[in-house]
């Protein structure tokens, strides 16, 4: 949220409270002034409550570890990148709960990574069928196989199946 400089928090603050520019911490449901525990729980109604600005969740780009309970994409054993969460270490090993399924369990470090984007998304899968595209003109190095003309190459992707898309224009 705008405004808020969460780099003035004290430590373990997980909420804001903008009318009075106070930092609080929520441990197990209770409410307490961050860095304050000793004063005692905040006892709070449902206003107080809705009033609160969580903090936001730490970014990860995708070096070391993530912080704990962050949301991430990890390959399966299929191969295939599913979105999951990412819940910290056990004995030395990367444990990930996948949302789609609810199956926990234990991952390699370079076999997760940050959500991607939309825009990544379309990037990848575009990629991917221009790979796929290219594999219909089997092209072999050092040797005069492969490498159609552009004529053949086109007639090749029409027996693929490829087609133009008529869009709709954006007027």
């Amino acid at each position: 949220m705008s405004g808020i400089d969460w780099n003035k928090a004290p430590e373990g603050a997980t909420h804001y409270l903008a009318y009075n520019g106070c930092f609080f911490e929520k441990e197990n449901g209770t409410f307490y002034v961050a860095g304050k525990k000793a004063w005692g729980k905040v006892y709070t109604t449902h206003s107080f409550e809705a009033e609160l600005i969580p903090r936001p969740s730490p970014a990860w780009n995708g070096e070391g570890l993530p912080p704990v309970g962050i949301d991430i994409e990890f390959k399966s054993s299929g191969g295939e990148w599913l979105v999951g969460q990412y819940i910290g270490q056990f004995n030395g090993k990367i444990i990930a709960g996948c949302h789609a399924t609810g199956v926990v369990g234990y991952l390699q470090s370079g076999e997760m990574q940050p959500i991607r984007t939309p825009e990544q998304i379309a990037a990848d899968e575009r990629e991917a069928a221009v790979a796929a595209m290219l594999e219909l003109d089997p092209y072999l190095p050092n040797t005069s196989l492969g490498m159609m003309s552009r004529a053949d190459f086109c007639r090749t992707l029409y027996e693929a199946g490829y087609r133009k898309l008529d869009l709709p224009s954006d007027t």
